[in-house]
């Protein structure tokens, strides 16, 4: 079972994004990587400390929100000591093979510093949230992070930045959940359409198409 590390109840809201990216998986999944801390001999040891968990933004399957937020609570309270013990975890949350209650009551040392399933629980399964400010560059109203700009992204070009952050809401406009920590996105079925609900200093319905930056130089 997992070491203790802090209260869930404490998580702080900004989540640790440095080298935490989606790739893109076959149609239509992403793989999200959430890096977990080594201890001990594995502290220097040249193993990929990342879980990387199979997503589908538009939440097709039903289960891809619990799935971010349990990679959230392995980034936050999971630490490995041992390389075979960390590869058996990995393997059951990268394969999705094993039943979620049996992968999360297996795992809740890892997943909670006080072992609670409760707290696991009710971590996954929050309610939907408008997601904060105007597209592209909206963030999740839990863990703070970027939707669409890249949130590990160095690059001093603050143009190509954000073009990355267009170019990602042109793929994927309407994603049902964060992919980092799995908080659910409130959306709106008007119209026939569904769409975000965008939550600004002026209102809660608010919609805006971004476009490219070009550079006049």
């Amino acid at each position: 079972m997992g070491h203790q590390g802090r209260q869930l109840g404490n998580i702080p809201v900004e989540p640790t994004l440095k080298g935490q990216e989606m790739v893109l998986e076959q149609y239509p999944y992403v793989g999200m990587p959430y890096r977990v801390k080594f201890v001990g001999p594995l502290a220097d040891s040249s193993v990929d400390p990342c879980i990387t968990i199979k997503l589908m933004p538009n939440n097709a399957d039903r289960v891809s929100p619990i799935y971010a937020g349990l990679g959230y609570l392995l980034t936050k309270h999971a630490k490995f000591s041992d390389e075979t013990e960390f590869k058996i975890v990995r393997g059951e949350f990268e394969s999705r093979k094993v039943p979620l209650m049996d992968l999360i009551i297996d795992n809740r040392g890892y997943l909670s510093s006080r072992f609670d399933l409760y707290d696991i629980i009710g971590f996954v399964s929050v309610y939907p949230r408008p997601v904060i400010d105007n597209a592209p560059l909206s963030k999740c109203p839990r863990c703070n992070a970027y939707i669409w700009a890249p949130n590990d992204d160095q690059s001093t070009d603050k143009d190509e930045w954000y073009n990355k952050a267009v170019g990602r809401f042109c793929s994927y406009s309407t994603p049902r959940f964060c992919l980092y920590c799995g908080q659910r996105f409130r959306i709106s079925y008007k119209h026939g359409r569904q769409d975000l609900i965008y939550k600004t200093a002026k209102t809660e319905r608010h919609i805006t198409i971004p476009k490219l930056k070009v550079n006049q130089s």
